[in-house]
């Protein structure tokens, strides 16, 4: 038999306790609904929306029919879990360019003695301010002691220079920071100095009367004394004491210059007075002069004849220009005496400095020092020696670049007929690609080939670049 509905005001008194006492009040509007007909006739009462929450307040797990209500357990908060970043791996660091190797300078033949340092003379003691007396007592002035004689005997060549020449002994002891004693940076000026007198009298009493050697000699000072008395010949070092530059006192890239000045005079007295000689070496000092009295140096280690021919040449006698300095430079760069003499005696050296000739210099240079035969083989050739122009410039640089891979094959390659008779524009070709192979077994090959030996034609020229 079917149960009656509950009366629709039961219905509203039930939401109505719902809505006001909660979960309990909803178990008795059911309970009472129940003895009136079936609840499962009942209208389901309406959701209501929840209040936003954190995180923390989950949404509760709906109860099966029938289950008693009890606390509702919140479902867990799920973590993600997020991959770590990857670690980003840093850019390796290029690794620098290497720098070319330049050549090294020559190992001066005279080695120096080290450079004395000057202690600087103390200075005076500031007397005391005297009293208020009436009738203050005047404190004599200290007598200067003399520096002992026993201390200059013990120099060498001072008990000679006392007897032969009394006058220039006397002027160096009555020397203001000799006579108040030395100390042992000043007792090494006196020693050059004496070691000066050995060689040219003259010359050392023409230092011993400069305004810098009545003070005590600073470094630079010093340095230049010593450097003055290792020149051996007095033609020399008494054309170097008349320099202006010497008098008005001397600085660094002078002390410098005096330096090379003095290798090359002990490698040669001829070298070194042709040097000393030249007019700009006399009228000032500065880096571009030091860089070629070191650069003339070097040609006076291979051959001090090929120097003094040098220095004699117009160019070389009226002042130096850029260009002309850097053809010092690559001339002192040909480490053979017989190549070095060669290159000087050419006409084209002789007769003034252009680019192109620097460039074949240059270029020279680097054939000697890989191979001196292949060197001095080029330089025989009528080609060579008539002149050069900017071909003939960039078939030596070629050159060179296949003396670099493999100086036999330069050398052959030099000595092939089509090379004795003059280089053509096509022939010039033809050495340029062979100086483009950057290993030295297949240049050797390329050079023994008999079409290559024979003369060249263009298909030729084309094959080797192809090669």
């Amino acid at each position: 038999m079917r149960m009656p509905k509950a009366p629709g005001w039961l219905i509203m008194a039930w939401l109505r306790v719902s809505a006001a006492f909660g979960a309990l009040a909803v178990m008795t509007v059911i309970a009472a609904a129940a003895s009136c007909g079936d609840a499962s006739q009942l209208s389901e009462p309406a959701e209501t929306d929840p209040t936003p929450t954190s995180n923390a307040a989950a949404a509760v797990t709906p109860q099966a029919a029938g289950t008693p209500s009890g606390t509702p357990t919140p479902l867990p908060t799920q973590t993600a879990v997020l991959p770590a970043p990857p670690t980003p791996t840093a850019m390796p660091t290029p690794a620098a360019e290497a720098s070319p190797t330049p050549f090294p300078d020559p190992t001066p033949t005279r080695t120096p003695i080290p450079t004395p340092t000057v202690i600087p003379t103390p200075a005076a003691e500031v007397s005391p301010t005297p009293t208020a007396d009436p009738t203050p007592t005047r404190t004599p002035i200290p007598t200067q002691t003399p520096t002992p004689q026993s201390a200059l005997d013990e120099l060498e060549n001072w008990l000679w220079l006392k007897q032969a020449d009394p006058e220039l002994a006397s002027a160096i002891s009555d020397l203001d920071w000799v006579r108040d004693g030395v100390d042992s940076g000043e007792s090494a000026v006196v020693q050059n100095l004496l070691y000066l007198a050995a060689v040219s009298r003259q010359a050392a009493s023409r230092i011993v009367d400069l305004d810098w050697m009545k003070e005590s000699p600073h470094e630079a000072e010093a340095r230049a004394v010593y450097w003055l008395s290792g020149i051996e010949e007095a033609d020399v070092v008494l054309v170097v004491v008349d320099y202006e530059w010497v008098w008005d006192g001397v600085e660094g890239a002078e002390v410098t210059a005096l330096e090379y000045l003095t290798y090359t005079s002990s490698l040669d007295p001829r070298a070194g007075l042709a040097v000393a000689s030249l007019g700009w070496m006399a009228d000032g000092i500065g880096d571009a002069e030091v860089n070629a009295i070191r650069n003339l140096n070097t040609i006076a280690s291979e051959d001090p004849e090929a120097l003094v021919s040098l220095v004699s040449l117009p160019w070389v006698l009226d002042g130096l220009t850029g260009l002309e300095f850097d053809a010092v430079e690559w001339i002192s760069n040909v480490r053979d005496g017989e190549a070095v003499s060669s290159v000087v005696t050419l006409g084209w050296i002789q007769d003034g400095i252009e680019e192109p000739e620097v460039e074949a210099v240059e270029y020279l240079s680097y054939v000697v020092n890989l191979d001196v035969e292949a060197g001095l083989a080029l330089l025989s050739l009528d080609w060579i020696t008539d002149g050069i122009d900017d071909v003939e410039a960039s078939a030596l640089e070629n050159f060179a670049s296949v003396g670099r891979e493999d100086p036999d094959a330069m050398e052959t390659l030099v000595s092939l007929p089509w090379m004795l008779d003059g280089l053509t524009d096509l022939e010039a070709g033809a050495v340029e690609w062979i100086g483009n192979f950057s290993d030295g077994e297949a240049v050797s090959s390329v050079v023994a080939l008999g079409w290559i030996q024979d003369g060249i034609e263009e298909p030729e020229v084309e094959a080797v670049e192809y090669l």
